[in-house]
């Protein structure tokens, strides 16, 4: 962890989805760095509670909780464990998210209804979930921030994944219909799309197809993927008071892809 943080979040609580691992991980390790105290959440408990450990160790403060954000009343019940732990609720990031494998399904006729289901449940009515629970706590005070993480597919689709891509889409205008809806409360609310970032699970999906970081890397045009922290970097900065007039926005970090 960066000792040397400006520490903008100090005596705020984030609660992040999906913190196990992979980018949810490096924003909550973000947040804690810069002094947040920051509620880690995620389906596997010990992916979780290892995040967890991780960040007290480097000085910082955590707590952590499972968490399947598809499902409503333990959405309810981690937001309330956040508030009655801390205090408030300051900062909600819904990150959690089926991709990789999960996600390339492939073509639409092999896509079973169970299959989309999933996708959309997690996808993209947990990110509601997650928004509206925590509306729920910072309308009262009229101040929050709510950060929900979309991807380039949210604008442009890859081949086979029709339902990752409607989830993703969704998030992008639920994002602006938040960011329009909750503005009046003193709630900002705003997105960020990922481009080819490495994770544990994407880099299995990658290596499975036969392909590596290094090609898809080549047709980028920085000519590297990203890594997760550079993710965080922009959760951070939208958290922040530096972002006090950025509202209903998707944030683009894909190292130009969508540019080709």
């Amino acid at each position: 962890m960066n000792m040397d943080s400006s520490k903008r979040f100090t005596g705020k609580t984030a609660l992040v989805t999906g913190a196990g691992s992979g980018i949810g991980e490096a924003i909550a390790r973000r947040f804690a760095d810069e002094g947040a105290q920051v509620v880690v959440t995620g389906v596997h408990t010990e992916n979780t509670m290892a995040v967890v450990e991780s960040i007290r160790a480097a000085g910082g403060e955590a707590i952590g909780r499972q968490l399947d954000v598809s499902d409503s009343a333990a959405m309810t019940a981690a937001v309330a464990f956040a508030v009655e732990r801390y205090g408030a609720l300051d900062i909600m990031v819904a990150n959690a998210g089926l991709a990789g494998s999960s996600a390339y399904l492939g073509p639409l006729i092999d896509v079973s209804d169970d299959d989309w289901q999933r996708i959309i449940d997690v996808n993209l009515t947990g990110v509601f979930y997650s928004a509206r629970e925590a509306a729920k706590v910072m309308i009262p005070r009229g101040q929050g921030c709510i950060i929900t993480i979309g991807s380039v597919n949210s604008f442009v689709p890859e081949g086979d994944v029709p339902a990752y891509a409607a989830a993703k889409g969704g998030v992008l205008l639920l994002t602006r219909s938040l960011g329009r809806d909750l503005g009046p409360f003193g709630i900002r609310v705003n997105g960020i799309a990922p481009g080819a970032t490495e994770t544990p699970r994407l880099s299995r999906t990658i290596a499975a197809h036969g392909r590596n970081w290094e090609e898809i890397g080549a047709s980028i045009p920085v000519r590297r993927h990203a890594a997760a922290s550079e993710i965080a970097s922009v959760a951070a900065f939208l958290a922040s008071d530096d972002a006090s007039y950025v509202q209903g926005e998707m944030i683009v970090v894909d190292g130009g892809m969508l540019c080709t």
